[in-house]
């Protein structure tokens, strides 16, 4: 399917992650596009609406006339707009696509496609594939979940030839890959609604890895370390003990350098580099070795061709100075010298590692403090004993109302079963917007994040705006 300038594409929940990027994508080939989000902010709507999309603020089968219709699998089959595309199909005026279904439309004209996979660093890892190619004087098209720091789009339409994004393992449709180049950087317990077993959900990125042609996975991963051996996947490490690797790039961290970043020593087939990022964290530097294991290999195996003056050394010193993506150890202000933090961080795993990240970088003494949104009922049921444990590492705890995305309350699976498994000394609930105990009570060098994937981010922005 080839998209064309002038066509009509309407996107269900515009304002979603993995749609608004495809919206400004399609707004940049010169397609009319319009979209509907009954729950976006005035930041985003005037986002879209500067660069000429219009945004319905409300759901209708009005809404929805002729043209390709975009939906993703946040969208309910019942919903009033899709049941009004799907009947405008039956008549030959729509077409309903899927929106992985879509993003393949965008990219299939590119002749090297970089997909990166995994449950945790998709947004991260893809964008610094993006930055290291734009860098290294390729023109790639870059779709990614969030918004990298040097995109002010979010996104990126190249010149046809490269396109580097990130998958979506939540339901399934990341097997609709097309890409030949696929990075997995992690397997962790997620999405289980939709697989029904951690096995159905391993077997899946497997399956995803194998139908590549150059598949790079991470192989201090338990799940991939297997899949590795198993179908002779290529794969990178780090070297912590007792991990032993086969693969032919690994990284060792030798400590951290002025300006809080964590620091490895990359061996590669060429020799050794080391690499220093700006952001703190060993999940970021495990990304970095991620991106530089796709870009390094497919440059020694012929893949990518003319990269202005390539070495391995030239890629480290790039990644060494990628900025970052919105939300991810986003620092967004510092209150009587209190650092105060906005991240995505919504599982787990990735809760720890941004705690972790940032007690790395304070001094002794300081009180570092977690607020959380949790993210599902079907999520916060599985997992919410691991995320006591995580939001353990914090000094202080502060729970936000879980935040639904659209799903049916689950009784028992709610803030205060996590809060049950914490100390209720360092944990309490709190409402929403209700910050002023939070902000007005940090003492200088504190730390204070604020995580989740719903609209956490949304709320502190606004309560700083109009308290500061």
């Amino acid at each position: 399917m080839k998209l064309k300038a002038g066509q009509k594409v309407f996107f269900i929940g515009i304002g979603g992650s993995g749609m608004m990027p495809l919206a400004k994508l399609a707004r940049q080939i010169g397609m009319n596009v319009f979209g509907s989000d009954s729950g976006l902010d005035e930041i985003r709507k005037s986002e879209l609406r500067n660069l000429g999309i219009l945004v319905h603020d409300s759901h209708g089968a009005e809404n929805i006339t002729e043209g390709i219709v975009v939906y993703s699998s946040a969208i309910r089959p019942d919903h009033v707009e899709l049941s009004a595309a799907k009947n405008l199909e039956k008549t030959g005026r729509a077409q309903v696509l899927h929106r992985m279904d879509f993003l393949n439309a965008i990219v299939d004209a590119c002749s090297v496609q970089f997909a990166v996979s995994g449950t945790h660093g998709k947004t991260t890892t893809s964008s610094m594939i993006g930055w290291a190619l734009l860098e290294l004087g390729a023109d790639p098209t870059i779709i990614a979940g969030g918004k990298p720091a040097y995109l002010p789009d979010g996104a990126r339409l190249g010149g046809g030839k490269i396109a580097v994004y990130e998958t979506d393992e939540s339901d399934g449709s990341f097997l609709k890959s097309h890409a030949q180049i696929r990075l997995c950087l992690n397997v962790d317990s997620d999405h289980l609604e939709h697989y029904g077993s951690f096995e159905n959900l391993c077997e899946s990125f497997s399956r995803f890895m194998r139908e590549g042609e150059i598949s790079f996975v991470y192989e201090n991963d338990p799940a991939l370390a297997k899949a590795a051996k198993e179908f002779n996947l290529k794969s990178y490490a780090t070297l912590e003990t007792p991990f032993r690797h086969s693969g032919e790039i690994s990284a060792e961290y030798v400590g951290k350098f002025p300006g809080d970043s964590d620091t490895m020593e990359i061996t590669h087939p060429g020799g050794s580099a080391t690499l220093t990022l700006l952001m703190p964290g060993k999940h970021f530097a495990r990304n970095a070795l991620g991106a530089f294991a796709c870009i390094d290999t497919a440059v020694r195996e012929g893949v990518l061709e003319s990269l202005k003056n390539y070495s391995p050394q030239r890629l480290v010193e790039i990644l060494s100075r990628f900025p970052g993506v919105e939300r991810r150890i986003e620092k967004i202000t510092e209150i009587r010298g209190c650092p105060v933090y906005d991240d995505y961080g919504h599982h787990p795993t990735e809760i720890a590692a941004v705690l972790n990240a940032l007690r790395g970088r304070m001094e002794k003494g300081r009180s570092l403090i977690a607020v959380f949104q949790p993210h599902r009922y079907t999520r916060t049921r599985a997992l919410f004993r691991e995320f006591a444990r995580a939001l353990d590492l914090a000094d202080r705890i502060y729970l936000l109302p879980l935040y639904s995305a659209g799903e049916n309350p689950i009784t028992g699976a709610d803030s205060l079963s996590i809060l049950n498994e914490l100390d209720a000394k360092k944990a309490c609930l709190i409402e929403n917007g209700k910050f002023s105990p939070i902000i007005d009570n940090l003492v200088g060098g504190d730390n204070v994040v604020f995580l989740g994937a719903g609209d956490i981010s949304k709320q502190i922005r606004k309560y700083l705006a109009g308290s500061h």
